[in-house]
């Protein structure tokens, strides 16, 4: 069967407690489960722009992209590169407002920062930060479970290629 296929992008979204890293889950209003922020790539933005936007929308908080580790950009180019997605996957989605056919979300896969554990007031979804530990609990689609689980043990391995940290102005709050 041929399914349109829809741009998309999710964010796995970290932020640094006292006590160690914790990921930002929204509650998915139509599935009911705990997912990472994300939606559709409008036809005014690319998908890291879609990223931050709905990071920001779902959440109330900002996000700060972290590229993954790659070759670098070389020198003497004038074209601005765009973020590069940790993961693209694509996923077989039920019919929904938008599409009301079964299509596919190409969905890219950011990895980003907040500044700070907080929990804002207002969000547009229910948000919560949440332990590597916590994972196992909760009502969640197994391969967003495990991707997120293995991020957990890149970030806390301080001898492996996913070092990160914020832009300048917030480093004081993120460093590994």
């Amino acid at each position: 069967m041929n399914r349109p296929k829809h741009a998309t992008a999710s964010v796995f979204f970290f932020t640094r407690a006292t006590d160690g890293w914790r990921i930002g889950l929204i509650t998915h209003p139509r599935f009911g489960k705990q997912m990472l922020p994300g939606g559709h790539v409008e036809h005014d933005e690319n998908p890291a722009e879609a990223a931050v936007r709905e990071v920001t929308e779902e959440t109330g908080l900002p996000a700060y992209l972290v590229s993954p580790p790659g070759i670098g950009e070389p020198t003497g180019t004038s074209d601005p590169a765009v973020p590069t997605p940790l993961w693209i996957v694509e996923q077989i989605v039920p019919p929904e407002t938008r599409q009301p056919a079964e299509h596919v979300h190409i969905d890219h896969l950011y990895l980003a920062l907040a500044p700070a554990p907080d929990v804002p007031e207002g969000a547009e979804l229910r948000f919560a930060w949440h332990t590597a530990e916590d994972l196992v609990h909760l009502d969640m689609f197994d391969d967003t479970r495990a991707r997120a689980l293995h991020l957990f043990t890149r970030l806390n391995d301080p001898t492996g290629p996913l070092t990160i940290s914020l832009p300048a102005d917030h480093a004081t709050t993120a460093q590994h």
